[in-house]
């Protein structure tokens, strides 16, 4: 039920980035929450949700910036009070719209709501000799350490910097962190069940939402700026999906057929497994799985909207599942998600360098036991959302060296050139084609 409350939009801010940062709470759940709580112009909610995703993106710099500022240990600042200075300089450089001053005195009147006027004075203090200074600062030399020069100057960890440079070099590496701080663009898979691209265009178009053809992916439209979609009617009635290219790739590697029997393990929320629906007019079986019995309520919710009714869900154990053979078995995979990061700008923050081995030894697990689950002559296909050779590459090299029966196969010819390896692997980047950045092979089992 929606409550008044005399909180500000900026206290509200404050609040879902102490859950993000305490908790490891993820910022657009907080943020649905709290606009379900709240009630809020959508005015508001547009500031609101800029300062949260841009203050989570641009974390690492707003953190150096205010410790070149800050009396003592930053480490030991209370939470909140970190959150009002990061979001106050994230204002200052970026909310262009915001005066300066505006933003130092309300960043000054929460400190001193929450944390009282020791903390406000020092709030003041910093932000006003940041307004003094900033065209003075010296940012950390790349040409001595470009490690530390890359990771301030575009707010990504440094291990996650090096492990780049050492891949990249440093030159892409700036660039694929420059595409990782990029506002995303949209785009959205159109359900041919239920209307045609002309068709949903015009809608849109009508709406006051300006859209143009994709130009990689038939059943594709690029919006030109982000807006909220689920209010429109066109959306209600199942007409289309927000989608990435990326992931609609991995419906036109599937290339499923009408008639065949298809698994899709770690399904929820269901993206791939409508599209796999939507490509065979529902005259295909499709067995969606997930552990996660909230998320196979989301995939519930997106079916019905879509108006599909050839999928069954399913709570198991991508690892452990036991299921009738079928002739197509997808396996979007759990992964460390470095591929989606202007989306997820919160994951940089939460990732280490162990996860992406832990997730690896995961991730061939469930390719173990989805390969057991395909007919000799069936498909298998593996995908990710990141850019990790380990969670990518490495997997299926070591699955194809244990599975003789297993063979690559080439992708088809709908599937653009510059998103194909030499090995038959689709591999995509933020920096180099303007979308997500993933992963995706199609095998054979041979017997």
């Amino acid at each position: 039920m929606r409550v008044n409350t005399p909180k500000s939009p900026r206290h509200i801010a404050v609040d879902i980035l102490c859950r993000v940062r305490k908790d490891g709470a993820f910022s657009d759940i907080s943020l649905n929450n709290q606009f379900a709580k709240h009630d809020l112009a959508l005015i508001d909610k547009a500031f609101i949700s800029e300062l949260i995703h841009g203050s989570i993106r641009w974390r690492g710099r707003l953190e150096w910036l205010v410790t070149q500022f800050y009396q003592g240990d930053y480490k030991t600042c209370p939470l909140p009070i970190k959150a009002i200075l990061e979001t106050g300089l994230y204002q200052i450089d970026y909310m262009t719209k915001t005066p300066g001053f505006a933003a130092v005195n309300e960043a000054v009147s929460l400190a001193k709501k929450l944390k009282g006027q020791y903390w406000a004075n020092r709030v003041n203090a910093i932000l006003r000799t940041y307004l003094r200074n900033r065209a003075s600062i010296q940012f950390p030399d790349e040409a001595i350490d470009p490690i530390k020069a890359i990771s301030v100057g575009y707010s990504h960890p440094e291990w996650m910097v090096k492990r780049w440079i050492e891949r990249y070099g440093i030159e892409e590496t700036r660039s694929l962190c420059s595409a990782n701080n990029k506002i995303p663009n949209l785009t959205l898979r159109i359900n041919p069940m239920q209307t045609t691209p002309a068709n949903l265009m015009r809608e849109l178009e009508d709406a006051g939402i300006a859209v143009e053809n994709e130009g990689i992916l038939d059943n594709f439209v690029k919006l030109k700026k982000a807006t909220d979609l689920t209010t429109l009617v066109s959306f209600n009635k199942g007409q289309f999906s927000v989608q990435d290219i990326s992931a609609g790739l991995v419906g036109i590697l599937a290339d499923p057929w009408e008639g065949e029997l298809i698994i899709d393990m770690c399904a929820a929320p269901g993206g791939k497994t409508t599209h796999l629906a939507e490509m065979t007019r529902c005259r295909s079986r499709i067995i969606a799985i997930d552990r996660s019995w909230q998320r196979l309520n989301l995939l519930r919710q997106n079916v019905q909207r879509l108006g599909l009714y050839n999928i069954h869900l399913v709570q198991a154990d991508a690892t452990t599942v036991a299921a009738r053979q079928a002739h197509l078995v997808l396996l979007d995979t759990p992964c460390s998600g470095l591929g989606v990061l202007s989306k997820r700008s919160d994951l940089r923050w939460k990732r280490n360098e162990t996860d992406i081995k832990d997730l690896a030894e995961l991730q061939l697990l469930c390719l173990e036991n989805a390969s057991r689950l395909v007919i000799p002559g069936g498909h298998l296909i593996y995908s990710t959302c990141t850019i990790e050779p380990e969670e990518n590459e490495e997997i299926i090299e070591k699955f194809l060296a244990r599975h003789r029966g297993y063979s690559l196969v080439l992708p088809p010819s709908r599937i653009p050139e510059k998103f194909v390896t030499d090995a038959f692997f689709i591999r995509t980047f933020p920096h180099k084609h303007e979308i997500d950045g993933s992963f995706a092979v199609k095998l054979q089992r041979n017997a």
